[in-house]
C-alpha cells in the first residue's frame, strides 16, 4: 500500500507540472524532442508546439522530480 501511495504522489506532482501548461502541447513537444522526430510537431489548433523555454522549463521541472522522461519513451 505504501509503494502505491508513493507511485500516485509522484503521478499528482507530473500532473502539477503540467497544470501549468497546455497538457497536449507539452506531451507532444517533449516526446518530439526526446524522439528526435518532427512527427509529434504537428498539432491542429488550439494546440500548438511549447516554445523552446518553456519546453526547456518543463523538463527542468519533470527532472527535478527524478523522472527521467527519455527512459520512458524508448
Amino acid at each position: 500500500l505504501e509503494d502505491a501511495m508513493q507511485k500516485q504522489n509522484k503521478l499528482t506532482s507530473l500532473r502539477r507540472v503540467f497544470e501549468n501548461y497546455s497538457f497536449v502541447s507539452g506531451l507532444k513537444s517533449i516526446i518530439a524532442h526526446e524522439k528526435n522526430s518532427n512527427k509529434w510537431l504537428h498539432m491542429m489548433p488550439p494546440f500548438d508546439v511549447l516554445p523552446k523555454e518553456e519546453l526547456h522549463e518543463l523538463k527542468e521541472k519533470i527532472n527535478d522530480l527524478g523522472l527521467d522522461i527519455s527512459k520512458r519513451l524508448s
